[in-house]
C-alpha cells in the first residue's frame, strides 16, 4: 500500500480505495472531495538537478502534504509529479480552501534537495479539486479532478 516515497499511499492502493470510498459515499449520499496536486515545474527541476535530487524533493513534498491533512484523509502518489487527496465527509468548498492553503504553503517554502545542490528551490503547484456528484464513479471523479489541473 505504501508508495516508494514512503509516508503516502501507492497508486494501486489509491485506485482501489477510491472505488470503495465513492461507492460508500454514493450509498449514504454523503460528502466526498478529491484533489489532485501537481508539481508544475517538476520537469524543469528534474532536468536541472537530476533524478536523485527530485526524488528527495518529492519525498519532502509527500511528507509535507500528508502532514497538512487530517488523519482520515488519504494522500497518494498518482504519478511522477502528481499527488491525490481523498477527503471524506468534506464538501467541495471546504476542500478547495484546504487545498489552496496547502498549495500556498508549498509554493512559499524553500526546499533543499541534495548536498550538491547548494541553493534552495521553490515549487510551482497546480491543483484541481472536485466534490462527488450523483452518479460519479471513482474514474469519473478522478477524471474531473485531473481536468481541473491540466
Amino acid at each position: 500500500t505504501k508508495d516508494t516515497l514512503g509516508g503516502i499511499y501507492s497508486r494501486e492502493f489509491f485506485d482501489s480505495h477510491l472505488a470503495r470510498v465513492v461507492e460508500a459515499t454514493q450509498a449514504r449520499s454523503a460528502n466526498l472531495s478529491l484533489a489532485v496536486i501537481r508539481v508544475g515545474n517538476f520537469g524543469g527541476l528534474n532536468e536541472e538537478f537530476g533524478d536523485e535530487a527530485t526524488d528527495i524533493l518529492m519525498r519532502q513534498l509527500s511528507n509535507w502534504i500528508s502532514g497538512m491533512t487530517r488523519i482520515e484523509d488519504t494522500v497518494a502518489r498518482l504519478g511522477t509529479a502528481d499527488f491525490a487527496m481523498i477527503m471524506t465527509e468534506t464538501p467541495e468548498a471546504e476542500a478547495i480552501r484546504v487545498v489552496q492553503r496547502i498549495a500556498g504553503i508549498l509554493e512559499q517554502s524553500d526546499f533543499h534537495m541534495t548536498e550538491e545542490v547548494m541553493r534552495a528551490v521553490r515549487v510551482w503547484i497546480q491543483t484541481g479539486t472536485v466534490g462527488i456528484a450523483e452518479g460519479d464513479t471513482a474514474e469519473s471523479l478522478l477524471s474531473r479532478a485531473c481536468a481541473e489541473v491540466f
